[in-house]
């Protein structure tokens, strides 16, 4: 027997503290948008205090903004720089809570300590409270490196460190035998474009280190595709309509208890899964198996085909806005998603028949256990109205999201 596995020699930060602010301390700034407040702020924002349009006074106990439910803090930073006032109070990880802002804690690894495995040996980046409401930034496949067409992506990448992930983030009171419900509020893209590239020996049309052929590897290529005003452009030389921006993390995960596993791979604890449903509006429901759960996010995608079928999308360097709660007690096998109108497992396996089998199985398995649809009725009624999308058969495993749509629910 070889030498027992240690656990690493850490304790994870104290949760992110919430304070509750008097008025006639807080900068009161309207901007009457109703979505969440970005980096670039708009120039006729009003700025007042206690209600009056006198001049802040030069040390303030918080901001708050009105019209806006989530406010990131180089948005408040900005102000306080056009304003010539100081806020002692702001220090990340803290967060302040005021009536109607909040300035959330911003996660990011520094750079050249991203994780690429999904393990519980890393010491986490930041803790969160479950129900808090935090920014995660994270570094596109190839850790923001292709700038150029005429790159060699043979030259920038070396495996196995692609797929870059922000984390592990240590979630307050979670242990395994819970569930981790990660909700996705939005995901901008952090710059003007997104890469996508063919990488020799690699994608679904093509001898893999898994599917040996004697035809010689794919040439390496790379594009680079302007994104602007919620549009992509695959390319000035083709004269096709844009692609729409529907953003997501193709990578999103927990640690398993014992291995690390590669960014790159799908499985049961999540990971690369290039599931387009991990989007904005939908709530991931991921297993936790090891203290913290240990949330890692990455490889975010402007827009993916299914299947992934190269086996790189438009991928972009992102800034997203997440809540995560847990549901103690409960243990889920494999990653689910809830949308408004889809309940959906996701199954990652080879041969891909496996993975189908996995997610429909896990759904089956939820309606049961959650809805009261005895197994076989559930069995036989997915067969009936249940939809499916292949989401890569390209990783290490292949991903398959079995989907059920809520009108066919009880409705008692």
């Amino acid at each position: 027997m070889g030498h027992p596995i240690s656990q690493p020699d850490w304790k994870p930060a104290p949760p992110a503290q919430v304070e509750y602010i008097p008025e006639s301390q807080v900068l009161f700034i309207e901007n009457g948008q109703d979505s969440a407040v970005g980096d670039d702020f708009a120039e006729h924002i009003i700025v007042h205090y206690d209600n009056d349009d006198v001049a802040a006074p030069a040390s303030l106990a918080a901001i708050r903004i009105d019209n806006a439910e989530y406010v990131l803090k180089p948005f408040v930073d900005a102000i306080l720089a056009k304003y010539g006032v100081s806020l002692d109070a702001i220090q990340t990880p803290k967060s302040v809570k005021s009536k109607s802002g909040v300035i959330l804690q911003t996660i990011v690894n520094d750079p050249g300590d991203f994780s690429y495995v999904i393990g519980p040996y890393k010491q986490p980046v930041a803790t969160v409270s479950p129900g808090e409401t935090f920014v995660v930034e994270t570094a596109d496949a190839f850790e923001n490196r292709i700038t150029s067409p005429d790159d060699d992506i043979t030259k920038i990448i070396t495996l196995p460190y692609v797929n870059p992930l922000t984390g592990p983030i240590y979630v307050e009171g979670a242990e395994k035998g819970d569930t981790l419900a990660v909700t996705i509020h939005s995901i901008e893209v952090t710059r003007d474009y997104g890469v996508s590239a063919l990488i020799p020996e690699f994608g679904g049309l093509c001898g893999t280190v898994f599917t040996r052929t004697l035809n010689p590897p794919l040439p390496p290529r790379v594009m680079l595709h302007p994104i602007s005003n919620g549009e992509i452009t695959f390319s000035d030389d083709l004269d096709i309509a844009a692609i729409p921006y529907e953003p997501f993390y193709g990578t999103i995960g927990t640690a398993p208890e014992l291995e690390a596993i590669s960014s790159l791979a799908p499985g049961f604890h999540g990971g690369n899964m290039d599931a387009a449903d991990v989007c904005p509006g939908n709530t991931i429901h991921l297993p936790v198996n090891a203290p913290g759960a240990l949330l890692h996010i990455g490889d975010g995608h402007a827009a993916q085909g299914d299947a992934e079928v190269c086996g790189v999308a438009t991928e972009i360097p992102t800034r997203g806005i997440l809540t995560v709660d847990l549901i103690k007690g409960q243990a889920i096998a494999t990653p689910r998603v809830e949308s408004d109108d889809f309940l959906m497992t996701v199954g990652s396996a080879r041969p891909m028949e496996d993975a189908a089998r996995i997610a429909f199985y896990e759904l089956v398995m939820w309606l049961e256990s959650a809805y009261g649809i005895e197994r076989l009725t559930a069995y036989q009624l997915c067969s009936q109205v249940a939809r499916v999308r292949l989401a890569n058969m390209v990783d290490i495993l292949y991903s398959v999201v079995a989907k059920f749509p809520k009108r066919y629910l009880p409705r008692s």
